[in-house]
């Protein structure tokens, strides 16, 4: 009897065995960086190959690689591993998932697998065969019709010359109507990305009959090197539901449950794009500004100056072009001529005007003509170099006035006056201090007078007793008060002109800036002003303008000799009083 049951238990334990042994599986999956499956990668952008082992736990994901079909096709970055463990009707089943990272750098359909491993009883498992397709994009393996958001980011050309503008659109479909959405961008070593919070919009969109809010972004992108640019780790953070379309109690519970959001992330898929050298030509050898130019300006502030005293030279490009990366213009002067850069460089938020300063000065006095600039630019449109030129200008050139020559008349003898002279003197009447007190009269009668007192008194009293309102509602008024700071930085800039003491140009900033930020100035840095830049929306190229101002004025309040650059200096800090008064 022992033995019998002996037998049937090991009966059991052979069937339980087999059952078991039946449940091993081998699954392979396709998923993006942010685990959404996905049926076509990209060429050059990562994926996971995601292997799913079923009752197979004794392997780890090195051995796993090793005998894999097809993994030579791709680059293998690195992998992870997760471990669970679950109950299914009385049986224990192991999951093993094996993600693997990897990238494909050439396109067409690659296969990968079967995989085939030997499970615990030593049966062989064998997995389903994946056709990889590798192209120019990422295409997802789901509709969007059942999601609650999803985001979607393209650009408006896949080929692209370096310097070329290139429009990023990002979208974001919502039908939860989330909050605080906003986006984040990864560093772009060879792209520039000119972000500008103006550039969003909402509407409204229907899709398989579901109403969703779309929020749009348009970025201009800009390529530094040739080769292939991929565009990946754009991501969507917001605030959501937590528990929405989940749970559902009813009442007030509802209610209070639809209150908690936590803060959501939703990535972009990557982007490529082709960036192709601008084309060789041996008349044209460093271009940079690439783009299609409509108009080419120049002007001056004033048409006659003295030898040695500068004037504003501005330079006005027109059109749609890559004006943030592109070079500073050169200007060709006439011959004893010279010009400084005054960093002054302005692009307007439409980005289709560039406004460009210099200081120019010459040597010797004379009448001269300031012939044509010439833009020379890389249209992508029409695949050639173009030639751009502006108008010319007229300037006169004054001698220097000499200091001296002004004390000529205070050094005249008084007794060389001609006879002419005194007969024209004769025809003015001298008018006596005793006859000056005999024109006095009394307009005002003593009543009148008395009157007159009793009213100021009364708007004293009444001043008096509204103090406290009128130092709050005017006074305090935040338009008149920034009025106020700035005419004295205009005031205390002619100050400083008028003495050339450039250090009061550095405590003029130091204050204005202290005022805008709302900070003592002994708690004033350098990054509170970048920051309060970037939020009025200043430019990259204005706040790099402002840093090479500071440190002029910064440098030049400690020195010693003053020097020609002192009188740029001046003009610059009226230039910004100016630009920061129109942005406060």
């Amino acid at each position: 009897m022992e033995k019998k049951a002996g037998k049937f238990f090991a009966g059991i334990f052979l069937l339980s065995g087999i059952i078991f042994g039946s449940d091993a599986s081998i699954v392979f999956r396709l998923y993006d960086i942010d685990h959404k499956p996905i049926k076509q990668v990209m060429c050059q952008a990562p994926f996971i190959l995601q292997v799913e082992l079923k009752n197979l736990d004794e392997y780890t994901d090195s051995v796993v690689t090793r005998y894999i079909a097809g993994m030579e096709n791709f680059k293998t970055s690195r992998s992870m591993t997760s471990h669970n463990i679950v109950i299914d009707n009385g049986k224990k089943i192991t999951k093993n998932m094996c993600d693997f990272i990897l990238r494909a750098d050439k396109k067409g359909n690659f296969s990968v697998g079967p995989l085939i491993l030997t499970d615990k009883n030593g049966r062989s498992i064998k997995s389903n065969r994946l056709v990889i397709p590798v192209a120019d994009e990422i295409i997802s393996s789901e509709s969007h019709d059942k999601e609650k958001y999803f985001l979607k980011v393209f650009v408006d050309k896949k080929t692209a010359y370096i310097g070329e503008k290139i429009q990023l659109h990002i979208q974001f479909y919502d039908r939860l109507l989330v909050d605080n959405l906003h986006l984040k961008f990864p560093d772009f070593p060879n792209m520039y990305l000119v972000k500008n919070q103006k550039n969003s919009k909402k509407s409204t969109i229907e899709i398989e009959g579901q109403e969703y809010s779309l929020t749009e972004w348009i970025f201009d992108v800009y390529a530094k090197e040739p080769g292939v640019c991929i565009l990946q780790g754009i991501t969507a953070a917001f605030l959501a539901p937590e528990f929405a379309n989940k749970f559902t109690f009813g009442g007030a519970f509802d209610f209070f449950r639809s209150l908690y959001k936590t803060e959501q992330y939703l990535g972009a898929h990557p982007i490529k794009i082709d960036i192709l050298p601008l084309p060789y030509d041996k008349n044209y050898p460093a271009v940079h500004a690439v783009g299609q130019f409509s108009k080419f300006e120049i002007s001056l502030h004033q048409h006659t100056t003295s030898v040695g005293q500068g004037v504003t030279l501005t330079a006005d490009l027109f059109g749609d072009a890559n004006f943030e990366i592109m070079d500073k213009i050169p200007l060709l002067l006439p011959k004893n001529f010279n010009y400084y850069d005054a960093n002054m460089i302005t692009i307007d938020e439409h980005r289709s005007h560039k406004h460009e300063e210099f200081i120019v000065q010459a040597s010797q006095e004379g009448q001269y003509q300031i012939q044509p600039q010439t833009l020379i630019y890389f249209d992508p449109v029409a695949v050639s170099y173009k030639i751009l030129q502006s108008n010319s200008l007229d300037l006169e050139i004054i001698p220097a006035t000499d200091a001296r020559n002004d004390q000529h008349v205070s050094d005249l003898n008084l007794y060389d006056v001609h006879q002419d002279d005194v007969s024209e003197l004769s025809k003015f009447t001298i008018i006596t201090q005793s006859s000056v007190e005999k024109k006095i009269d009394m307009s005002l009668s003593l009543h009148l007078f008395l009157i007159l007192l009793l009213c100021l008194l009364l708007v004293w009293v009444v001043l008096v007793m509204q103090r406290y309102r009128l130092h709050e509602y005017i006074l305090n008024y935040q338009p008149i008060v920034t009025y106020k700071v700035f005419l004295q930085a205009f005031m205390q800039c002619k100050r400083a002109e008028k003495y050339k003491n450039v250090a009061m140009l550095y405590d003029l900033f130091n204050q204005l800036f202290a005022h805008l930020i709302h900070r003592n100035v002994g708690q004033l840095h350098d990054i509170d002003i970048v920051n309060y830049l970037r939020d009025k929306n200043f430019s990259m190229k204005e706040i790099e303008s402002w840093k090479s101002f500071y440190h002029k004025i910064l440098q030049s309040s400690f020195s010693l000799h003053r020097t020609k650059e002192d009188q740029d200096i001046f003009h610059q800090a009226f230039f910004w009083i100016k630009i920061l008064k129109g942005k406060a």
